[in-house]
């Protein structure tokens, strides 16, 4: 007889016969599988949990130090204010923001240029104007509030051979001069740079001292793209009237609205193709002289950009009716400026159109609408409007 095993034998399951066991068995085994998906579920929602936690933490962390933070900028605005310079070192503290830039002006649309670097600088400078070291009032306070202009502190001269109807690179000095009698003296190179080319990338100084930017053939200065008769944009550019510019107008035509005005849109988005049949239309009927006061060439519309309306009809009468009072003073409070305001002709080279409105965002709308007495992007930004015949 062989031997037999030590092992014991492991008794068999009782199996489930009655309906009630059977019942027991399966719900018992659900509880289980239950138990394991919430346990599983509980595990991926603490994953998610630390995860979000760890998000919150590094956004907190960025904007805390983020310098677009009006908080953070004031305090960093507060750090500049306790620079003091001595007054003989006021040139240099000019010359050193003129050596950070690259200059460029637009060919065949000159500019005063030492007028255009005197308020590049007047824009550029720190909120502080460099206070005498001395501690003495030796000039008035005015000063050493940073109240005095840049031209009262330094003077500027340009020299060297530069020609702004021809496109190059010309080599310029800018000679500054503080009241101290301390003298600086700036070498750069003066790009003349051509509109036509629209590979060609570029930042331009404009006549009032802004710093524009052209890329890709579209030009826009502080964020504002420029359509007029100097700059243009690509046939492709654009597709509809943009987001900011339509809500804006949903809340300007709600609000006149309320105050028993109908203003509602006219036209706003134009192709390329739709301005060439207007515009050629126009010249067949009256001649290109006489088209070019009202209607733009293809390409040079504001409308195709996207950021453009007319509204309710297109004839100066429209300016002594109720909704045209009510737009001209008030569209800028939804960030719409009358484009070719009345007696502006010679800045903006269009008629007066009271229902033309452009969207430049609140905060530019508020300075052009200047209590009424409306400015114009071209004398605003110290560009024209000219075409290169």
């Amino acid at each position: 007889m062989g031997k037999r095993s030590s092992k014991k034998r492991q008794p068999k399951k009782k199996k489930a016969t009655t309906r009630s066991e059977k019942y027991y068995a399966s719900k018992n085994k659900a509880s289980a599988k239950r138990k394991f998906r919430l346990k599983k579920r509980f595990k991926v929602l603490l994953i998610l949990l630390l995860a979000a936690l760890f998000v919150a933490a590094a956004v907190m962390l960025f904007e805390k130090f983020d310098p677009n933070r009006q908080d953070y900028a004031e305090k960093e605005k507060g750090k500049k204010e306790k620079i003091i310079l001595p007054e003989t070192e006021r040139s240099s503290y000019f010359a050193g923001l003129l050596r950070e830039q690259e200059f460029n002006v637009i060919a065949r649309h000159p500019i005063d240029l030492d007028t255009a670097l005197v308020s590049f600088l007047e824009k550029s400078r720190s909120s502080s104007v460099p206070e005498n070291a001395s501690g003495k009032n030796q000039e008035n306070d005015a000063e050493n509030s940073g109240q005095k202009s840049v031209s009262q502190l330094v003077s500027l001269k340009t020299d060297g051979s530069y020609d702004q109807d021809t496109p190059g690179v010309y080599d310029i000095k800018i000679r500054i001069k503080d009241r101290a009698g301390d003298k600086k003296t700036v070498k750069m190179k003066l790009g003349v740079k051509d509109l036509a080319d629209e590979k060609d990338n570029y930042a331009f100084l404009t006549g009032n001292g802004y710093m524009g930017r052209h890329h890709k053939g579209i030009s826009s200065i502080d964020g504002i793209i420029i359509a007029n008769k100097t700059y243009s944009v690509p046939k492709k550019f654009g597709r509809e009237l943009t987001r900011d510019a339509f809500e804006a107008f949903e809340k300007m035509q709600s609000d006149a609205a309320d105050d028993g005005v109908n203003i509602y849109i006219k036209s706003d988005y134009r192709p390329y193709k739709d301005q060439k049949f207007i515009y050629d239309s126009y010249v067949k009927k009256h001649g290109a002289a006489e088209a070019d006061k009202y209607s733009a060439r293809p390409g040079h519309s504001e409308h195709q950009i996207g950021e453009c309306i007319d509204i309710n009809y297109t004839d100066k009468s429209f300016a002594d009716t109720p909704e045209g009072k009510w737009v001209n003073k008030n569209c800028s409070k939804y960030g719409y400026i009358i484009r070719y305001p009345d007696g502006k002709v010679n800045e903006s080279m269009y008629i007066y159109e009271p229902w033309h409105l452009r969207y430049v965002g609140r905060k530019l709308a508020k300075k052009l609408y200047n209590g009424g007495d409306w400015i114009t992007l071209e004398d605003h930004f110290g560009i024209d409007s000219n075409y290169n015949e």
